[in-house]
């Protein structure tokens, strides 16, 4: 009889275990092992929904999960540890469940529902090692996600662990006003979709009403007759300071060899806006799941939780540019100012900084001097120079090998 073959894939694995289980326990322990059983419940199960990620098992004080993509990885690691401080931060020192987490990605044997292999093994380790309250990539897993990521990382060396012939090098998610501004509520299982034999319900009763001619009555009793090609996101609580996205800039009558222009800029606008600690800035990764689309602007509002939307257009013909902004109240759709700019490639950084300025201004947040003094750009000795640092970020979001060797190209 022939053995199955090993089935084997590339994945991103996140291990997480609580700092001091065995002391915690001697304490408490029917207190302890309920209270992580809710962390479980109330808070991972959730938010890895949210990251399409999965739990694999659990494993007393530890979780083993497995995620389709780096970045969900992080950012899913992030909002945990944001999460579990502010519960903690009402729980005495002594009783405090803080986790520590490790992410890799590498390859891993497929076991029925378990994954075992190498890149479990390093995954495991990593966490090991990671600060308490902290996340910790290995290089492997940093190197898919640098420069792609709103969030300051530190490079914190290399360390043998145990069962790991090579050294491992390790980076630090760096818990910032940039990590702060990643943090989303929380949405409940009963509101991320509905109980199956509900769906299998509705179904059936939509069926044999269209069949029997009653679709009206249908639509009517909560369908609707021109469903939406986006499933609808639950709303996002309104941070109570500023906020706002930046949805990515159009590449108006430009081909997709300059498509990393606007890229660039909403990029560049994003990171300057995060620099203000009075404004909440939409990640991202976020915005920019809306490239593209036609959705309504209110409607993106409540899906990010923001207030405002700052979007635009560009324009590039050779040296010539072209840039269109309006900020927008996403509710209301009211436009509470627009800039147009026309001149050269080499005064986009006024540009950028002219629109940093309106941008934090209009929403009347107070401008620190520091910060203002940060958010400016600093042109560089040549504009070429720029245009490369532009052209290699987009080939490196690709996310590609053959994007990565060519980005190395274009930035080295």
């Amino acid at each position: 009889m022939k053995s199955k073959p090993i089935q084997r894939r590339l994945s991103t694995i996140l291990a997480s275990d609580v700092v001091g289980y065995s002391r915690l326990i001697g304490l408490d322990e029917a207190g302890t092992v309920s209270a992580v059983k809710a962390q479980i419940t109330e808070v991972f199960e959730p938010k890895a929904a949210q990251y399409r990620g999965r739990i694999v098992k659990l494993m007393g004080d530890g979780v083993l999960m497995e995620f389709s993509s780096i970045a969900d990885a992080i950012m899913f690691a992030v909002e945990i540890q944001l999460i579990l401080k502010e519960q903690n931060s009402s729980t005495p020192d002594d009783r405090k469940l803080i986790h520590r987490i490790g992410i890799n990605i590498g390859e891993i044997i497929v076991d029925g529902d378990d994954i075992q292999g190498a890149g479990v093994n390093i995954a495991a380790r990593i966490e090991s090692i990671a600060e308490p309250g902290g996340v910790f990539l290995s290089e492997a897993a940093f190197g898919q996600v640098q420069g792609k990521l709103d969030l300051n990382f530190e490079d914190m060396g290399t360390f043998q662990v145990k069962n790991i012939a090579d050294p491992v090098a390790v980076t630090k998610v760096l818990f910032d006003d940039r990590a702060d501004h990643m943090r989303t509520a929380i949405i409940p299982r009963e509101k991320r979709k509905r109980p199956l034999v509900q769906k299998f319900a509705i179904t059936a009763v939509a069926f044999v009403l269209l069949l029997s001619g009653g679709a009206g009555l249908y639509w009517s009793l909560g369908g609707s007759s021109t469903p939406s090609s986006t499933p609808a996101i639950a709303a996002l609580e309104i941070p109570k300071k500023p906020s706002i996205a930046v949805l990515p800039f159009k590449n108006i009558g430009g081909s997709a060899d300059v498509e990393y222009f606007s890229d660039g800029l909403t990029g560049d606008l994003i990171a300057d806006l995060s620099k203000f600690n009075g404004l909440f800035v939409s990640a991202r990764n976020s915005a920019y799941s809306y490239k593209d689309t036609t959705i309504p602007l209110k409607q993106i509002g409540r899906e990010l939780g923001v207030r405002y939307i700052l979007q635009g257009s560009s324009q590039q013909a050779g040296e010539k540019i072209r840039v269109n902004v309006d900020l927008i109240e996403a509710s209301t759709g009211k436009n509470l100012w627009n800039h147009r700019f026309d001149g050269d490639f080499s005064d986009i950084f006024a540009v950028q900084d002219e629109i940093i300025r309106q941008t934090v201004t209009a929403l009347t947040v107070k401008l620190d001097e520091n910060e203002l003094r940060r958010s400016k750009s600093v042109r560089p000795a040549q504009m070429n120079a720029y245009d490369y640092v532009l052209r290699g970020r987009e080939q490196n979001n690709q996310g590609t090998r053959s994007g990565n060797i060519e980005s190395r190209k274009l930035l080295q």
